[in-house]
């Protein structure tokens, strides 16, 4: 598919989903964003939920899991889509209702989604593959899962020791 011209929703404005701006900016995508926090970055509109779920052919989620997002993404959001769009989550299992996504994918409500996390990505080997996101993966192709190791390469590894090094510092007022 041609990512030219396609509208790319990022919910979660914040440092990985500025990062994804970037990327979506560098293949031509319009680029519309939700935050609980109006952000003002260049080449991104901020819009509503509602208003996101409705215009994008891919979702990108990059919020934390508290008691506000559990769930955020639901069988009406999911009915909002285009029948085309492709949600991606990096971010928390949880933020996902996967009952409904599952819903959602066998209905066509959505054409696909690309999952680096799931809600249960701690369970053992043998309680994994009973979970009913990857039961559903083994035998429908419009559902991707990654093991939480979507952005692990050695280079961004690195990147996060060094980020998170730099944080520490900075907490301990080390210069």
């Amino acid at each position: 598919m041609q990512l030219l011209n396609k509208t790319f929703g990022i919910i979660g404005l914040g440092r990985l989903g500025k990062i994804s701006a970037k990327i979506a900016k560098g293949f031509g995508m319009n680029i519309i964003a939700y935050d609980t926090n109006e952000k003002n970055v260049n080449g991104v509109k901020m819009v509503d939920l509602d208003y996101l779920s409705r215009k994008s052919d891919f979702i990108s989620i990059h919020v934390h899991l508290n008691s506000s997002t559990e769930n955020l993404i639901h069988l009406d959001l999911f009915k909002k889509m285009k029948e085309t769009a492709i949600i991606i989550n990096t971010s928390r299992g949880k933020i996902i209702n996967e009952k409904d996504l599952i819903l959602a994918l066998k209905n066509n409500l959505i054409s696909g989604a690309c999952l680096d996390v799931i809600d249960g990505e701690w369970l053992t080997k043998k309680e994994l593959y009973e979970h009913p996101l990857v039961k559903y993966s083994r035998i429908n192709d419009n559902l991707l899962l990654t093991p939480h190791i979507g952005g692990a390469t050695e280079e961004s590894i690195y990147g996060a020791r060094l980020f998170i090094a730099k944080k520490i510092a900075s907490f301990l007022g080390i210069t």
